[in-house]
């Protein structure tokens, strides 16, 4: 068995809180419990929620380019979000035919016309009023979920993972230093399920504020697994949280914050369960383990005024306050 003191010290070198921009929503109506990181108490190994062993990968967007500060009143006509899409059209390989269909909401259709001796593929790109992409279709007939046949001879997830991330670069070529690719970690049992249900790749990218991760603003890429060609994408920026830097302070040390959220818990060994997850897919029958964890208080620290908040008090003033 490892000893108590050994397990704290693992979780003081390799347990490091992340900076990042939290809804007040996800506070006061509901926990993130499970989300931290673990000691194997037999193992002495780091561990994550899945009971795989934990790393700490820095965040690090797809470039430096980032929009010029948004006008919230401010809105594009359809003739210039028609030219948005056709300055877009342009920076994918081959020459397209401007159809200027409308679907709803300013959605345009494009013809390429290097597809001679084949029916010609259609991409559709949707415009917002605030000249805004939010869709890419390729392929209408794949975005509705899996096919029910399965799929051989599958391209590697690092290839789709890579047509995602040079398709993304050629559309928000002005916004890289905003976006980010998450860390999927994909196993082979994950991948082995989605091809056997003939569902598409789908590659994951989140949005950054100045560097920080915004909680729960994603977008995907689909993208074919016999091909390798991003088909799909779909972002909804009209839809983020208009979030601001904390007027140019700094947020408090990661050490400090650390030693808040320690204060509010402590170090219990326990058996624990590993969670089924999105696409690690852990065996449903998986043994628990033996952990040292934090347990106690379920929170957050404040990164400009280094105070912890916690998730049942603000749960508890919320509802105080007249809201369910």
């Amino acid at each position: 068995m490892l000893p108590a003191a050994e397990a704290e010290q693992l979780l003081t070198e390799k347990a490091a809180p992340s900076l990042r921009y939290k809804e007040l929503s996800s506070i006061t109506g509901s926990y993130d419990s499970g989300r931290g990181k673990h000691v194997d108490a037999v193992a002495g190994k780091v561990i994550n929620a899945l009971g795989n062993p934990a790393e700490s990968k820095p965040v690090q967007p797809l470039g430096t380019s980032r929009a010029g500060k948004a006008d919230s009143e401010k809105r594009v006509t359809k003739q210039q979000a028609q030219q948005i899409a056709e300055q877009l059209i342009q920076k994918l390989p081959g020459e397209y035919r401007s159809d200027g269909i409308e679907i709803r909401s300013w959605n345009f259709e494009f013809t390429p016309l290097q597809a001679k001796d084949k029916p010609a593929t259609p991409v559709q790109l949707s415009i917002n009023d605030r000249g805004q992409l939010e869709e890419f279709i390729l392929n209408e007939r794949s975005r509705f979920g899996e096919t029910g046949r399965k799929i051989a001879n599958a391209v590697p997830w690092k290839t789709a993972e890579d047509s995602a991330v040079k398709l993304v670069k050629t559309l928000y070529a002005d916004r890289l230093g905003e976006i980010s690719l998450l860390d999927q970690k994909t196993s082979d049992a994950y991948i082995e399920d989605l091809l056997e249900r003939g569902r598409s790749y789908e590659v994951s990218f989140g949005w950054l504020k100045n560097g920080v991760p915004l909680e729960n603003a994603e977008f995907s890429v689909q993208v074919n697994p016999q091909t390798g060609e991003a088909e799909n994408m779909w972002v909804r920026p009209r839809s983020l949280p208009d979030l601001v830097a904390a007027s140019g302070e700094k947020a408090v040390e990661v050490s400090a914050a650390k030693k808040t959220g320690q204060e509010h818990k402590t170090l219990t060994l326990t058996y624990y369960q590993p969670k089924a997850g999105v696409w690690d897919l852990p065996a449903p029958d998986a043994a628990p383990l033996l952990a040292y964890r934090y347990a106690g208080d379920e929170g957050v620290v404040d990164a400009e005024t280094g105070e912890w908040i916690s998730f049942e008090q603000e749960k508890k003033d919320f509802i105080t306050r007249g809201h369910v």
